[in-house]
């Protein structure tokens, strides 16, 4: 037939997808209403109040790949550099439960940041049963519903990932006769079942989703925000929007260089004495209460 252009559902994974005959291994991605053809990086800076702000590592990878998966690597490096912070502040994208826990166990490091809610139709209506309210009992590997009812299974099932999971399930015969079933289940013959994180990691998300409401936490948390700055430094002074070789480990040499020069630029403005710019407001903005 003749030619014609693949629908979107025809095309190849982004990984296994060849985006230019020029760079194979720049690859296609999107985030939010942005999208390119390249590569990602991820910087990481010191944030001391006393001390200039350095950049103290610098990681490229191909577009598609999730911030999450870079997180563990990043420490890693650090580690080996003899720069591991004892709080690492990020953003929702790179961390879970699980990073929660090693983070902690391997390098000491207290994982901060913003962590996902939970996606249950009850959580997104606000009505009925969520996992909140109900009791989990670790040792005799028991859950208790709100109405006092215990569980009939526990079995740890394994994800896609490989990653450990635990669902308990409750039996049909208490759940075909509560009168507030409901509130569990909208399915006439189903019969309640709760799906949680290894207990590790669920008292990491736990205790993660309750500071996210602490304002002492939510202040300190502000000191993420500038690392968006250096990120616009280094777009805007350094080009690091742009590549100028092919190929990943060019690139990612690249953005190391880029950094050096960040860094050199900072400790000379800090042995100067130049105090550091704060974010700018719009007038707009400051007519605000």
């Amino acid at each position: 037939g003749r030619p014609r252009w693949r629908a979107g559902a025809e095309l190849p994974p982004v990984g296994e997808r060849l985006q230019s005959p020029y760079d194979p291994e720049m690859h296609y991605s999107t985030k939010r209403q942005m999208e390119w053809s390249g590569y990602k990086v991820h910087v990481t800076e010191t944030c001391d109040d006393d001390a200039a702000h350095l950049i103290t590592h610098v990681k490229t990878c191909p577009a598609m790949e999730q911030d999450m998966t870079s997180t563990a690597e990043i420490h890693a490096c650090l580690a080996a550099k003899g720069l591991l912070p004892s709080e690492h502040y990020v953003d929702s994208a790179y961390i879970d439960a699980a990073l929660l826990v090693s983070s902690r166990q391997d390098h000491g490091i207290s994982l901060e940041g913003p962590v996902r809610g939970v996606s249950s139709w009850q959580a997104r209506t606000g009505q009925g049963y969520d996992l909140p309210n109900f009791v989990i009992d670790w040792e005799r590997e028991q859950v208790t519903c709100p109405q006092g009812k215990v569980s009939a299974t526990w079995r740890v099932a394994r994800r896609e990932d490989g990653s450990p999971r635990i669902n308990a399930v409750f039996s049909r015969t208490d759940c075909g006769a509560c009168a507030v079933r409901e509130l569990c289940t909208p399915a006439k013959e189903a019969r309640r079942a709760v799906y949680f994180h290894t207990r590790q990691e669920y008292e990491a998300l736990n205790a993660a989703r309750s500071r996210m409401h602490d304002p002492t936490w939510k202040e300190r948390y502000h000191t993420r925000a500038g690392v968006e700055g250096t990120l616009s430094q280094g777009v805007r002074v350094f080009g690091m929007r742009r590549s100028r070789y092919i190929g990943l480990l060019k690139t990612g040499l690249q953005e190391v260089c880029s950094a050096a020069a960040m860094n050199v630029l900072r400790v000379v403005h800090w042995l100067d004495g130049w105090p550091r710019t704060k974010t700018r407001v719009t007038r707009f903005a400051a007519l605000a209460p």
